[in-house]
C-alpha cells in the first residue's frame, strides 16, 4: 500500500518516468564530421560502450550509436542495444560478428546535471538506414551537455530499451577520446558554429 501510494506521488511530481539499474561501462568516441558544398554543416561522435565484466557468466549490455548537433534546433540522436557474452571478452577472441542485436524501442544520453536526450515536439523515433538501429530529433541542450562533458572527461549515461524490455538499461562511464580527437571534435564545432552564424538572417 504504501509502495503504491509513494510511487503515484512520484508520478504526480515528476511526470513520466523510467527505471534503470546502473552498470559501469567502458565508453569510446570517434569524431564524426559531416560537410555540405565544402563547409561543415553538423559534429558529433560516434559511440561505443561495453558493459563491465562482473562474472564470465554474464550477459554483458552493449551500445553502438552516434549523436550529432545540426542545428540551433537541435540534432540527431541513433543508436541500438545488443548484447555479448562476458566468456567471449574475457578469451580475447571479441569480434563484432559476435554481437546480437536485440530489438530497441528507445536509445538516449545524458550527462550530469543536465536533461536526457529526448524527442524534439512533434517528432517521432523512426529506424534508421543502417538496419536494427533506430534514430530521433532531438533538442540541442542536452547534446550539448554530452559534448562538455567528453571534453570534462566526466561520466555520461548511455541509456537503452529494449522492445520487449519493461525498464531501462543504463551504463556509464567516461567518453576515452585521444587528444588528438578532442582537438578534431574541437575545431569541427568552431567551423560548424562559425557557418551557422554566416548563414543567419541579418537583423
Amino acid at each position: 500500500m504504501l509502495r503504491t501510494l509513494i510511487a503515484s506521488l512520484f508520478a504526480l511530481c515528476c511526470g513520466v518516468s523510467y527505471a534503470g539499474v546502473l552498470s559501469k561501462a567502458s565508453v569510446g568516441g570517434q569524431v564524426q564530421q559531416f560537410l555540405s558544398d565544402g563547409k561543415v554543416t553538423s559534429c558529433g561522435i560516434t559511440l561505443y560502450a561495453l558493459e563491465e565484466v562482473k562474472s564470465p557468466s554474464d550477459v554483458l549490455s552493449v551500445f553502438n550509436g552516434a549523436f550529432m548537433v545540426a542545428g540551433p534546433a537541435g540534432g540527431l540522436m541513433k543508436g541500438r542495444l545488443a548484447t555479448v557474452s562476458a566468456s567471449q571478452i574475457l578469451a580475447g577472441n571479441f569480434d563484432p560478428a559476435m554481437l546480437r542485436p536485440v530489438k530497441t524501442e528507445m536509445v538516449w544520453l545524458k550527462a550530469q546535471g543536465a536533461e536526457a536526450t529526448m524527442l524534439s515536439p512533434g517528432q517521432k523515433v523512426l529506424p534508421s538506414d543502417d538496419p536494427g538501429y533506430i534514430t530521433y530529433l532531438t533538442p540541442l541542450p542536452a547534446l550539448v551537455a554530452v559534448l562538455s562533458a567528453v571534453f570534462e572527461e566526466t561520466p555520461i549515461q548511455i541509456g537503452m530499451k529494449a522492445s520487449d524490455g519493461k525498464f531501462d538499461i543504463v551504463l556509464f562511464g567516461k567518453v576515452v577520446m585521444s587528444d588528438e580527437d578532442k582537438a578534431a571534435l574541437a575545431a569541427c564545432l568552431r567551423e560548424w558554429k562559425s557557418n551557422l552564424v554566416e548563414k543567419a538572417p541579418a537583423l
